[in-house]
This record gives structure tokens, C-alpha cells and sequence, in this order.
């Protein structure tokens, strides 16, 4: 049965800087006295897969819900269930543990304690399933995000590019591993949304889909490359376009990606966003369904802000389904990272690590990684969605704690540059009637071809080591390789992907002089085109002092509009359309 549409409500409007109205009471306020169950799943459950849960709102002044929230996800409201006194909504997928948010015309409450979301335990590896999700391919810089735009029950995946238009790509049945492409998403005057800012595009759209202000309808927050967030909110209930509210009132660097989740639980959304500079900043929502605020925290872990490399892109979830929010994030180097919060309700994570699949090996999409999350196919296992910078969408699999028989053990594949070419090993621990493993290799990480085949032991209990020398890759300045393995019965499952880079010279700035007092002279890497370049000067902290947009090549030119700087060290950070380059500075 598909959940009732929500009720549609005036746009909430912007105020000076673009922040948020708060819906005015018009009658008496929704009031929670209880729900029922106090935990559930959203369908993701150990075979049999079961339904997602319903949970029973009960209370007063109830009629008329228009929304109810968790974590920003709308909750959909089973159709017939609301009263005065009464609402029932189901579990979405890929939802956390949060409060409710029930909004109605008359103003917005939150239920007393949280729903806890269950899930199976994960082990916090991954399995690739297709490097090649449904042929997705934007062009360059993908950034995926899942939602369901028109509640159908369908996931609805929006790919944001460089070019800073988003495609939308819908499931073409339930819990279904194919989706449709719709065309680009637009506006409702027909306009394709390209980011753009008194007409000028913005690169690279980053976006997230959440319901801010509980009216009913999706907010689209889209980050870009000049540090902007840009919010659209949908012109009707159900519809797959938007309309344009304005920017949000912070600058967050550059090239920033938003993310939305409640970390310390009060009900109120957290936006936390990542950029150029690795940091992860931290707005919070001033009331329910009202404006973030303007100043930002930085995630932190043991006492230091977190820095999880350049273009950081996280995402959330609970991944071992212990009731801790798990941040992934994805970076330039094109590996993911995980942090688990160190307790229920704060907003400070472990440290940094890799993720990896079930042999050790590092999660590697090749540049730029940009996760997402959702279940694809409803088995129960969170499914990554990851974009890069080829333009492709990487799929891969939650492996949890129970185990898979596999007829392949794969315990490493590892590869290493030489001057003969690159040296490929890999070694499995059994072998359950396996016929051959085929060596692929990708020049881009979209398209593989296959190199090599070496036969594999057939059945046994012993491990096994293989190695291959693929000679005709020494003229690639960056390979990606995976391992096929056959079976005798012709199926075959997939390795995750090594990505193997040649040493090249390395191109650094020119900053000069170096201390420097009232000017400071840049430059671009020997050889380089003129071109629009972001320049930012950052203290060790993080804290930005400094940035401007100019055009710059290989020529010395001096930075306009410096301030008057304290005497120190600064992180000069230069950034280009093909990535970024720092270098720490003095002034004195």
C-alpha cells in the first residue's frame, strides 16, 4: 500500500542571508504523549527480509500532520491513520536511530525519547558489487544522493557533476538493481537546475536531500565549488522539480558537500559539511524546522579537528547497528574512511580508519571519492553509492557479521609499480571448485578490459598465492586493476579495485617571498595555462582569513586585499578545477 502524500504547505521563506521562518501557530500546537514500538527496522532485516515498521503516534491536537521527521527523513504516513488523536508512519529506508519531529499546520513538537532503528551487525567491510553502477556515467566529479522524491517506494538517486547540474536516476521496480534515467533535474519553469548565482554556474554540485522545515516538501541543499550551499525546495508534493529558495548564510572553504543528521539528538538538524580543506564543520538548527546557525564547530577526535583529507564528503549511517553514528567519508586519494562516535549523543568520533573489503584491502574508487548510502535491493545490507572523479557510480555491499560461503577466499590482492611494469599478487585461503581468475584492467577506472587469466586451483583447503606482471601498463600514469574470479559453473564475483599510480615529478606552487610582510607572490606549477583558480590562507587551526578568485598560470602575481595578519604560520591553499595544492607560509 503506498503511504499517503503529504499535505503541501506555503514555501518557508527566506529572511535577510537566507534563513529560515519558522511556521506560525495558527491553532494549538501538536502534542506527543506517546509511540509505539520504541524501536524498529526499515525493512533490513536477516532472510526473510520483513516489512519495514510502523510506528503509532499517539496524542493530541494531531489532525492534519503534514510531516513527520527523523533525521531530517520524512517518515511516510500510512494512508488513513491520522486523527485528532492519532498517526501512523513507516520506518524509511536507511534510516537512524533520532526523534520524531511531527509537524502540523499549527507548529511542530518532539516525541520524548528516540526511536531506535535495528539493523544486522556489520563488520565495517565492503564488498564491490559493480564499478559501473546501471552505466551511470555525468561526465566527471559524480556525487550521488538517494531519496524518493514522489514516495512511490522507489529510491530516487540524484547525481550531481562539475558542470553543476544533477541527474536523477529512479529504481524501475521495488528493491529493484536497475534504474531509469529521467533527465536532468529542473526547476518547475522547465530551467535545468546548474547552481548557479546571479547567473554565473557554479562547478561541482554536491547534493543532499532532506525535508528542513517539516512543510511537507524535500529540500534539495546542493554545495558547490566557491563554498556556497544553495537550498531548492520541491514545487509540489510528490514532484520532481523545485523551486529556488536562495543560499544558506555560511561559507563553509571551497568545493563543500552538506550532509544532514542529528548527531547529539535534541531534535534539532545538524548540517555538517566537508571541503577542499578536509575539515568537517558543524551547523546546527537554531529551533525545530527553523535556520541553521552561522557559526561553526569542527568535528573533532581526541581533542583535535578532524581532517579526513582533501574534498572530504561525509555521510551517516550505523554500520554495526550498536545505536553510534557512523561518519564515511570520501576524499581526493579516492579511498572512504570511517569514525564511529566515542558515545550516544555527541558530536565527537574515534579516529579515522580505512575501509576496506574482507581481504584488507582499501576501498579504492580512484579519485574523489563522494559516498552515499541507502539499500539498494532491500536484503538488508547497506549498499554504498560512490561517485568520483571519472563521473561513474562505484556500487558496494555491507558485508555483516554473518558469514557468506564464497567459493573463492580472497584474503589480498595487492599491486605494485616496477620498471618492468606493475606486479600484480594475490593470494586466497580456499577454493571451493574455481576454474580461473581474469585480470582486468581500466585506464579511467569506467572501463575494463581484460589482460590476463591465470587458472586457479579448482578445491582446496590450502592458501594459494598468484602473481601476474602486467608489462604493457608502464606508459599508464595510473592503472586500475581487478580480479575476476570464475567458477567452474560459470558465475564469478569481483575483487575490490587496486589502483596503482607511477611516480611523476612533482608539481608544487611558487610562493615567494617566504616570510613574507605586507605581499605574497603566487604562482602555478612550471608550465601551467593561465586558468580561474580559488586561493585561500587558512591559520593551522583552520580558521580561513583569507580568499579570492583570480586568474593565475605560471607567472608570479602578487595576492590582491590581504588583511593585516598576526605574526605566524598560515596553510596557502591554491585550487583548480583538477585539484588542490597547499603550502604552509610565514608572516612576520
Amino acid at each position: 500500500m503506498k503511504p499517503s502524500l503529504y499535505s503541501s504547505l506555503p514555501l518557508a521563506l527566506l529572511l535577510g542571508g537566507g534563513l529560515l521562518l519558522p511556521l506560525a501557530a495558527r491553532a494549538q500546537a501538536p502534542v506527543v504523549a506517546n509511540f509505539t514500538p520504541t524501536s524498529g527496522t526499515s525493512g533490513q532485516t536477516q532472510v526473510p527480509v520483513s516489512a519495514a515498521t510502523v510506528v503509532t503516534i499517539t496524542g493530541t491536537f494531531l489532525t492534519g500532520v503534514q510531516s513527520v521527521l527523523l533525521n531530517g527523513q520524512q517518515m511516510p504516513i500510512v494512508a488513513g491513520s491520522n486523527s485528532a488523536t492519532q498517526v501512523q508512519v513507516t520506518v524509511p529506508r536507511g534510516a537512524l536511530s533520532g526523534r520524531l519531529r511531527v509537524t502540523t499546520a499549527a507548529g511542530t513538537t518532539l516525541g520524548l525519547g528516540s526511536l531506535t532503528i535495528t539493523r544486522p551487525a556489520g563488520t565495517g567491510n565492503f564488498r564491490l558489487v559493480s564499478s559501473s553502477f546501471n552505466g551511470i556515467d555525468v561526465g566527471t566529479y559524480s556525487t550521488a544522493a538517494s531519496t524518493d522524491l514522489d514516495h512511490d517506494g522507489l529510491v530516487d538517486l540524484l547525481v550531481g557533476e562539475a558542470t553543476g547540474t544533477i541527474s536523477r536516476y529512479e529504481q524501475s521496480a521495488l528493491n529493484s538493481t536497475t534504474f531509469t534515467s529521467t533527465g536532468q533535474v529542473r526547476l518547475s519553469d522547465g530551467t535545468i537546475i546548474n547552481n548557479n548565482n546571479a547567473g554565473n554556474t557554479r562547478q561541482f554540485a554536491k547534493p543532499v536531500v532532506a525535508d528542513l522545515d517539516g512543510d511537507g516538501l524535500l529540500d534539495l541543499l546542493v554545495g558547490a565549488q566557491d563554498g556556497f550551499i544553495t537550498r531548492y525546495e520541491q514545487s509540489a508534493v510528490d514532484a520532481g522539480t523545485f523551486v529556488k529558495i536562495g543560499d544558506l548564510p555560511m561559507d563553509a572553504s571551497d568545493v563543500v558537500k552538506p550532509s544532514i543528521v542529528d548527531l547529539d539528538n535534541d531534535g534539532l538538524l545538524d548540517l555538517i559539511v566537508g571541503s577542499t580543506d578536509g575539515l568537517l564543520r558543524r551547523y546546527e538548527q537554531t529551533t525545530a524546522n527553523g535556520a541553521f546557525g552561522t557559526t561553526a564547530t569542527f568535528l573533532t577526535a581526541g581533542g583535535v579537528n578532524i581532517d579526513a583529507g582533501n574534498y572530504s564528503k561525509p555521510v551517516f549511517t550505523d554500520l554495526d547497528g550498536d545505536g553510534l553514528i557512523d561518519m564515511i567519508v570520501g576524499n581526493q586519494d579516492g579511498t572512504l574512511y570511517r569514525a564511529e562516535q566515542t558515545g550516544a549523543g555527541l558530536t565527537t568520533f574515534t579516529a579515522l580508519a580505512l575501509i576496506t573489503d574482507a581481504a584488507g584491502t582499501a576501498v579504492d574508487v580512484g579519485d574523489f571519492s563522494a559516498p552515499s548510502l541507502t539499500d539498494v535491493d532491500g536484503d538488508g545490507y547497506l549498499d554504498l553509492l560512490v561517485g568520483n572523479a571519472a563521473g561513474t557510480v562505484y556500487q558496494l555491499e555491507q558485508i555483516v557479521s554473518v558469514a557468506r560461503p564464497l567459493p573463492v577466499t580472497l584474503t589480498a590482492f595487492t599491486g605494485q609499480a616496477t620498471a618492468a611494469g606493475n606486479q600484480l599478487r594475490w593470494t586466497t585461503a580456499q577454493e571451493i571448485n574455481s576454474a580461473r581468475f581474469v585480470i582486468e584492467r581500466s585506464a579511467d577506472g569506467r572501463t575494463y578490459q581484460s589482460v590476463a587469466t591465470v587458472a586457479a586451483a579448482g578445491t582446496s583447503s590450502s592458501a594459494h598465492t598468484y602473481q601476474h606482471m602486467d608489462a604493457a601498463s608502464s606508459s599508464l600514469p595510473t592503472a586500475y586493476y581487478r580480479l575476476r574470479a570464475e567458477d567452474q559453473d560459470g558465475t564469478f564475483t569481483y575483487s575490490s579495485v587496486v589502483v596503482i599510480r607511477r611516480a611523476a615529478a612533482t608539481a608544487v606552487l611558487t610562493t615567494f617571498p617566504n616570510p613574507f610582510e605586507s605581499e605574497l607572490l603566487v604562482a602555478l606549477p612550471a608550465g601551467s595555462e593561465t586558468q580561474p583558480v580559488t586561493v585561500t590562507l587558512s591559520t593551522l587551526a583552520g580558521q580561513q582569513v583569507y580568499r579570492s578568485q583570480q586568474a593565475l598560470s605560471s607567472v608570479a602575481q602578487p595576492l590582491p586585499g590581504l588583511p593585516a595578519l598576526k605574526t605566524g604560520v598560515y596553510v596557502l591553499r591554491l585550487t583548480t578545477t583538477t585539484g588542490s595544492t597547499a603550502q604552509r607560509v610565514v608572516h612576520r
